[in-house]
């Protein structure tokens, strides 16, 4: 059998899906299917959506055509392009139409490169606005001004979600509704670590949501077929192979 691949796009929170020593999200997905499927984790901290198509997107097309063909692909960006245009991650702020545009530039040209993907797209998380203000205080030095803010990251998320919705085949996670309306506001102290990247205990919630749309999206058997048998299975294996 061809095993599939799973490409994960991103920022960050995306690259640190991949650490193991924080129970990075996408770890517990490869724990899972590690038989059956590769993950193949392309997550850049730091990049917002202008630079992700300028310096990355290429490479990750051409992989997709030359390298690998996959069966699923994500695409997680929006926390810096929402970071305020007046704070201290200016530099990475992108203006929300922008942003949207740059969105479907994106999933049109992983559509036009892969066209029997499948895409999930995933909005924006939730920024917990004390705690990012007591993380700057203590590892920065200030508190004011903030980098990112609540109520501007929802703006963005809205967007891409509405991106995923204008675009036929795409799956849009709306995770910073989810977020927001599944959990209190001190819960979430505990699923951020510095009010933007997530915690083990958050990362256990993004593996369960994000492996809740990968199967909604793929046949059951995507992920349930091993690519080699188990231990236990090989002679009745052999035994169906000559039968064939």
């Amino acid at each position: 059998m061809t095993r599939p691949v799973f490409v994960l796009t991103g920022d960050s929170i995306t690259q640190d899906g991949g650490n193991a020593s924080m129970t990075g999200w996408a770890t517990l997905l490869q724990r899972d299917w590690l038989r059956s499927v590769d993950i193949i984790n392309r997550g850049l901290s730091g990049y917002n959506t202008k630079w992700f198509i300028q310096y990355a997107l290429p490479e990750v097309l051409e992989e997709m055509q030359t390298r690998f063909k996959p069966a699923l692909i994500t695409l997680w960006l929006g926390a810096n392009d929402a970071a305020l245009v007046d704070g201290s991650s200016k530099q990475q702020h992108i203006p929300l139409d922008e942003y949207s545009a740059n969105l479907r530039h994106i999933l049109t040209e992983y559509q036009r490169v892969a066209p029997s993907a499948k895409i999930l797209l995933i909005t924006p998380a939730v920024i917990d606005d004390d705690h990012r203000r007591r993380f700057q205080q203590l590892h920065e030095g200030f508190s004011e001004p903030l980098d990112r803010k609540n109520h501007v990251t929802v703006q963005y998320a809205t967007a891409c979600a509405e991106v995923g919705a204008s675009i036929s085949g795409i799956k849009v996670l709306d995770l910073h509704s989810v977020l927001t309306e599944t959990y209190e506001e001190e819960a979430r102290h505990r699923l951020l670590s510095d009010g933007l990247h997530f915690t083990p205990e958050g990362n256990q919630v993004l593996y369960e949501l994000i492996k809740q749309a990968m199967t909604e999206l793929l046949p059951a058997e995507t992920v349930a077929t091993w690519q080699f048998p188990d231990h236990k299975d090989i002679a009745r294996w052999e035994a169906e192979k000559k039968s064939t």
